[in-house]
């Protein structure tokens, strides 16, 4: 939620709904941004701001999912493979690449008597109306060697492949394992797609509110998954990546508002997440990224309000963690949600380049890990005039403020920053937490350095200015 008033940067209120504390991060000094915790749809809610002992009256309002896309699909056919395979001739089965055309809208060629028993409802197959693909055997397990690429999903079908594995090894250079082109409201489930040239998926072209359910994707050229061009509201549940010649998953093109839970993403030819040209207000919870030859995660080209929540987990990363660079990257938000899960855990760990890096002035941005450990050239970078506003650390939540008292206050470990030699002696020295070069107004917060090869805590440069380090500690560096 966005609030307007004014005097929002260098004074941040406090914020509650529902009579609990809220974060906030100030877009400029008339415009707050209110991170909002999960609230129940159709239900009056309330929200104050406060200035010291000065609140407000409460702001009374409602939250509602928004349309994406207007639902006007009616049943269609329901059609059943019956053969493992690409064929495309009249005899008496259903293979692959015959149900997938008959969804988008024919074979080029007439039904056999016997391949009509198997499609209810054909008249209305590929009519603009939800068409359901499903297999008449047992696919889990089985291989699918293809020498060409399916034909594209059309909007609102359903295929489950229960458990199918496509293997594109076979297919024509560039080929793509799953293809959404302006595509609405299709639903993919348990399907494994390996050996593709080309992405693994690749949705563009405004395909909206689709749904991809325990998908995995392995050993693919480019990306493992590929969303351009306005592509938005589409949801991944249990998603797997091993083995890509490019990024883990890719976003662009002003594509906004897809959603995921459990991604794990491994050994990376580039990024793991990479979102860039105004990929804004996409939600990941729960991600794994181990072994990443470039940055694990990368947002530049003015992504914005993007949220990484859950369990975070960054591991074997060649580049840099997690790296936010350029003025449009604003307002994003790395954080397990306090209160949310009592056992969420975010760990980065084993970097060739920091664990954090803020620069070109990326504004307003936070980011809350449990663990920073063993990054060769710093833990934390924050740089560079313009990079402003931005909150690294644990700051505490309305439960832990509660218990300061109790010392509960748990901190972002930055540890082992630098090279070390197999004596202990440094090698490569690098500060757990570095602010410089004209960075300014920064909050450095709930942050324990200790054991670098360097400064724990280090602000320098002449015009690096009106930075905070709060409720920090340093250890033996």
């Amino acid at each position: 939620m966005t609030l307007i008033g004014e005097n929002f940067i260098g004074r941040r209120p406090k914020v509650t709904v529902d009579g609990a504390g809220v974060e906030t991060s100030p877009i400029d000094d008339t415009r707050l941004l209110v991170i909002l915790p999960f609230l129940r749809e159709g239900q009056d809610h309330s929200l104050t701001v406060a200035y010291g002992d000065d609140e407000s009256e409460p702001f009374v309002f409602q939250t509602t999912r928004p349309e994406h896309v207007s639902s006007e699909f009616g049943f269609g056919a329901s059609i059943r493979v019956t053969s493992l395979s690409m064929s495309n001739v009249a005899d008496t089965e259903i293979s692959v690449k015959e149900a997938f055309l008959l969804a988008n809208g024919g074979l080029g060629r007439g039904l056999s008597d016997a391949e009509e028993t198997k499609v209810p409802g054909w008249e209305m197959a590929g009519t603009n109306r939800r068409d359901t693909i499903s297999f008449d055997f047992d696919s889990r397990g089985q291989t699918l060697v293809m020498t060409e690429a399916l034909p594209p999903i059309d909007r609102a079908d359903r295929v489950n492949f229960r458990g199918l594995i496509l293997d594109g090894s076979n297919a024509p250079d560039g080929s793509d394992g799953l293809v959404l082109d302006g595509t609405s409201e299709a639903e993919i489930s348990e399907v494994t797609l390996i050996g593709w040239d080309g992405d693994g998926i690749r949705i563009t072209n405004g395909s909206s509110g689709n749904t991809f359910r325990f998908v995995e994707i392995e050993s693919v050229g480019d990306a493992g998954l590929f969303i351009d061009n306005e592509s938005s509201f589409n949801s991944f549940t249990h998603f797997t990546v091993r083995d890509t010649g490019g990024d883990g998953i890719s976003m662009s093109g002003d594509s906004s508002h897809n959603l995921f839970s459990d991604v794990s993403l491994e050994v990376l030819g580039r990024h793991g997440v990479h979102l860039t040209n105004r990929a804004n207000r996409q939600h990941l919870d729960g991600l794994s990224i181990k072994g990443a030859a470039g940055h694990g995660l990368f947002l530049d080209g003015e992504a914005s309000s993007n949220r990484f929540t859950g369990n975070i987990t960054l591991d074997a990363i060649g580049g840099t963690g997690l790296k936010f660079s350029g003025a449009g990257v604003r307002n994003n938000l790395v954080r397990p949600i306090a209160g949310q899960r009592p056992l969420i855990r975010s760990e980065l760990t084993g970097c060739e380049e920091y664990g954090i890096l803020v620069e070109q002035q990326a504004s307003f941005n936070s980011v809350a890990l449990h663990v920073i450990n063993q990054c060769k050239l710093g833990g934390i970078l924050v740089v560079g005039d313009g990079t402003k506003g931005n909150t690294l650390g644990r700051p505490p939540t309305s439960h832990t403020e509660a218990n300061l008292g109790a010392a509960l206050l748990v901190y972002t470990e930055v540890t082992e920053s630098g090279v070390f030699d197999d004596q202990g002696v440094v090698v490569t020295p690098a500060a757990g937490v570095r602010v410089a070069d004209g960075a300014e107004g920064n909050l450095i917060v709930g942050v324990a350095s200790a054991g670098n090869a360097g400064d724990g805590f280090l602000i320098e440069g002449d015009a690096t200015r009106f930075n905070s380090i709060l409720r920090s500690r340093q250890g033996t560096t």
